[in-house]
């Protein structure tokens, strides 16, 4: 959903946070939203995702029902659930 250009400025890192993270309060509350960021040579899991948690699982199944295959920046979002636990514990392996 990201680009890296994206998430190596602040700016642009920032903004996106915040528009990801109001996006997602529509469908209840938001209790973090994560971007992972590249860090010089480093592998860094959960590189251009996004993830966002939720306070309760309706509120996470609504906002993947309705984000999913939606246009983000002429980009087509994939949304899915992730092991909440694996997220909390900051495992953001993808694969």
């Amino acid at each position: 959903m990201v680009t890296l250009d994206e998430l190596k400025d602040n700016e642009e890192y920032e903004d996106l946070l915040r528009e990801i993270t109001e996006e997602c309060e529509k469908f209840g509350p938001v209790l973090t939203a994560t971007l992972p960021r590249p860090s010089g040579d480093k592998d860094v899991p959960g590189l251009g995702y996004v993830f966002v948690h939720f306070d309760c699982r309706e509120a996470a199944t609504k906002a993947k029902t309705a984000l999913d295959g939606r246009s983000f920046d002429a980009r087509v979002v994939q949304a899915t659930f992730f092991d909440e636990q694996k997220f909390l514990d900051g495992e953001l392996n993808v694969h």
